[in-house]
């Protein structure tokens, strides 16, 4: 095989093999608690031991993940990146005053949308519901990401903090306000494929 791809294709190969037979190693060195559990089970030992066999089972996911970056390049050298790389932990002043714009500008925007659909609208009949449906939904986005919740992100690592209005003054951690962010932008997904289904039924009829 060596002869037929490149040195570089090669060596990434190599790497791919060796994390996938550390990987299987693991996963049968730790298939062996069940095993003892079933021998245990049936001689009457403790309940501290079969308590212990399961708990050194419960590991698998945990060993299998930590072999994969273990033995995989660039799982490796992204992890020493990241221990390497200076985190800035300090609160970004400019990016708290844009939300703050952003938030502002959007609410009056959206306001005024509303405005329109509510009472300029009358044309479009039971069709507007869904548009003011979906615009409710855009409001309640907007407010929540750039005034609400504010995310500051901690590159390179995955994860970030928040200082809106619900951490600083109600004490909403950063994972509940990510929770309602994929729980509001699944509402206006969800108002968006209604409009579409709404209005491709009403252009049916013409």
């Amino acid at each position: 095989m060596r002869k037929r791809v490149s040195a570089f294709n090669f060596k990434r190969h190599k790497a791919a093999v060796h994390s996938l037979m550390a990987q299987f190693i693991a996963s049968t060195v730790l298939l062996i608690p069940p095993l003892t559990y079933m021998f245990v089970s049936t001689n009457g030992s403790s309940q501290i031991a079969i308590q212990s066999i399961l708990a050194v089972f419960s590991l698998r996911s945990t060993v299998n993940a930590t072999v994969l970056v273990a033995t995989t390049p660039p799982y490796r050298r992204f992890l020493l990146r990241c221990q390497m790389s200076e985190i800035d932990f300090s609160e970004p002043r400019w990016l708290i005053l844009y939300y703050r714009i952003i938030g502002f500008s959007s609410l009056l925007l959206n306001t005024l949308g509303f405005y329109l659909l509510v009472f300029q609208n009358s044309k479009l009949g039971n069709f507007r519901f869904y548009l003011i449906g979906l615009q409710v939904a855009c409001t309640f986005t907007d407010i929540h990401l750039s005034l609400l919740m504010q995310p500051v992100p901690l590159y390179p690592l995955l994860a970030g903090y928040t200082v809106g209005l619900l951490s600083k003054y109600f004490g909403v951690s950063a994972h509940v306000c990510a929770m309602i962010t994929g729980f509001v932008a699944l509402i206006q997904l969800e108002s968006l494929t209604l409009c579409f289904g709404k209005n491709i039924k009403l252009s049916r009829k013409f």
